[in-house]
């Protein structure tokens, strides 16, 4: 009688622990739904469009110039070689966990669902009244100073209104 007793109370403990981990799995997965909902890219109207989608360059000579110096203070007259070594990691050797500059890592992009966008999206997600349908194309390399290439569009911004 005390073996079945015993053998109750195992299988009894066995039902409960296997629910708790159905539980458990239910929650994670809610969880992980819920992250996925709040760091989803969702297309505004201007998404809907046939054209390439830019940042203004008023974000760019503002928000952009300071978040780059608050997040990458050591190079804030780095070029873009170096913001991308500082995200990426050097070439050759990228890093499997990119640095989330302005949160472009872990957002969604909602056409494959994975993490991951440009960082046009990431600025959109956050700031949709700075993003828009380009109007100028704007042809740079790596080794460009960023700040100055910022100064030079918003220069010519400002003088071609």
């Amino acid at each position: 009688k005390m073996l079945s007793r015993a053998e109750a109370a195992r299988q009894e403990l066995v039902a409960v622990a296997a629910e708790r981990d159905h539980f458990k799995k239910r929650l994670d997965e809610m969880q992980v739904e819920r992250m996925r909902q709040q760091h989803t890219v969702t297309p505004g109207d201007n998404k809907e469009s046939d054209h390439p989608q830019g940042v203004s360059v008023l974000y760019l000579h503002t928000a952009f110039q300071f978040t780059l110096k608050r997040e990458y203070p050591e190079h804030k007259d780095g070029t873009f070689e170096q913001l991308g070594e500082f995200i990426w990691g050097p070439p050759g050797n990228r890093k499997k966990k990119p640095v989330d500059f302005l949160r472009h890592a872990t957002l969604v992009d909602p056409s494959d669902g994975i993490a991951g966008v440009s960082l046009c999206q990431a600025i959109g997600a956050d700031q949709p009244d700075y993003v828009g349908d380009a109007n100028l194309f704007v042809s740079w390399v790596w080794q460009y100073n960023i700040r100055e290439l910022v100064e030079a569009l918003y220069a010519y911004c400002t003088g071609h209104q």
